[in-house]
């Protein structure tokens, strides 16, 4: 099996990897289902391109880079069908993407007959190369029309896009030219250009870029912490490249006992898989969380909290541990003294808008989420959400020197509001950051009513 065959086994397993978390995670959503179909003509480009290096005569080779194109075809299509979808511009767009679907039905039709590709000749190292037909150059032209295309309306939607949203878009467009550079070098050779594809292997590299996303800036809205899908995908490529490694060095060995080379290839596989399993579990987690993972501390964290005596310590240790999980700057905590919100007192002794304040707990009451200022896209689709907000979002946060405000409830009684300022590096709060504080939250709500009401009781019995 040489090195092409390889890089087309791991570039569809890669792909059918992301596809099924993607698709599993929110297959009632378009941009999931759309994306999933992008990384299946992926795979099913590279597992014609597997079995096209690997095939041993010129007929068989015909077939499958003739099969592998059909999957060709629909990449650059799927591709601008997900881009719309993200870029919030499907319905505007929509007479383009059916153009595109009818053009990729077309040669898809013609995909059969040799006016696609037209037969195979022996070029440079390759004994099997296909020679395309008078259709080929004018598909081409159009697939790297769409894909332009659709990288042209990723960098305007990361110019006017902000927050969590704009690096989600970075790390979609950084994909975008790995994966579709090194892809796109496989087409040279067709036109006689002397460009080997060396860098084939780069359409995996767009997988794991996607996945780094996904975990890190929460691409696709996923609620995933250290998905152990994932880690399983970058150790079984790990892994791959490792027993590949091998099979070259040892090449004359497993080409003269083929039966004893795959007990070898299975021994080596399970040997160094578990190591590698328990190392990439690590450097997920020192790189999500800088060596320490508070989500799995949560029920510690609530314990630590559940010892304050008062809403003063209280504050100060919610302060001190989301300092040293999260980096966390500075905190408050709003305590609401009557249900519409007129009386209320911050315990840091800061001052707020009473506006914000009101506004703040309308939209608390209508939704039970954390607000975060690096999703302003997120919360501006929340329903009642601009109605209660009228576009002041930022300003919201920018008032109460928040990156974070997350509500206390008491029986959906909302009693008290949580405002957490920016993290340290200037580093923008993930999934993963929400979710904890969102555990954290519900776990210590009995203890803020109580305190709430010691607090309240206290401020009447002073004033009197």
């Amino acid at each position: 099996m040489n090195y092409f065959a390889i890089t087309g086994l791991i570039n569809a397993l890669a792909s059918v990897g992301l596809a099924v978390l993607v698709y599993y995670k929110g297959r009632k959503e378009k941009l999931h289902s759309v994306f999933a179909l992008f990384c299946m003509s992926v795979a099913y480009w590279s597992i014609g391109y597997f079995f096209w290096h690997t095939a041993q005569t010129a007929d068989e080779a015909l077939i499958w880079t003739r099969s592998l194109m059909r999957g060709s075809i629909f990449i650059s299509v799927f591709y601008l069908h997900f881009i719309l979808i993200f870029v919030g511009l499907l319905n505007k767009k929509k007479i383009l993407l059916y153009l595109s679907y009818g053009q990729a039905l077309f040669f898809l039709a013609m995909s059969f007959s040799p006016l696609y590709i037209s037969h195979i000749r022996e070029i440079s190292i390759f004994k099997f190369w296909p020679k395309p037909g008078i259709l080929y150059a004018p598909f081409l032209a159009i697939w790297l029309l769409i894909v332009f295309y659709s990288i042209v309306l990723l960098f305007q939607y990361y110019q006017r896009s902000e927050g969590a949203v704009k690096m989600q878009t970075k790390y979609i467009i950084i994909a975008t030219l790995i994966g579709y550079s090194g892809g796109s070098m496989n087409y040279f050779l067709y036109y006689d250009i002397l460009i080997i594809p060396y860098l084939n292997f780069t359409v995996a590299l767009y997988v794991l870029i996607i996945a780094y996303a996904i975990l890190r800036y929460r691409l696709f809205g996923m609620k995933i912490i250290l998905d152990k899908t994932l880690i399983y995908i970058t150790t079984f490529i790990s892994t791959a490249i490792i027993l590949y490694a091998v099979f070259l060095l040892l090449e004359d060995f497993f080409y003269q006992y083929p039966y004893l080379s795959s007990l070898l290839s299975v021994l080596i596989f399970s040997i160094i898989f578990n190591p590698f399993y328990r190392l990439s579990k690590k450097l997920s987690t020192q790189v999500f969380y800088s060596g320490y993972n508070p989500y799995d501390n949560v029920n510690e964290i609530i314990t630590k909290i559940k010892k304050s005596t008062d809403i003063y310590e209280l504050l100060n240790n919610i302060s001190a541990i989301l300092k040293k999980t999260l980096g966390v700057t500075n905190t408050d905590l709003i305590i609401l003294m009557d249900d519409e919100g007129y009386r209320f007192e911050s315990i840091n002794k800061r001052q707020y808008e009473k506006s914000v304040i009101i506004k703040l707990m309308l939209f608390f009451k209508l939704c039970k989420i954390t607000l975060v200022k690096d999703e302003i896209a997120r919360l501006s689709n929340r329903k009642n959400s601009n109605l209660i907000f009228k576009g002041e979002q930022i300003e919201i946060f920018k008032k109460t020197n928040s990156h974070l405000i997350a509500p206390f409830y008491h029986n959906d009684l909302l009693i008290g509001i949580l405002l957490i300022g920016n993290r340290e590096k200037s580093r923008i709060y993930n999934r993963e950051d929400t979710e904890l504080l969102e555990a954290i939250i519900k776990g210590i709500n009995s203890l803020v009513i109580n305190l709430k009401m010691s607090y309240i009781l206290d401020s009447y019995t002073q004033k009197k």
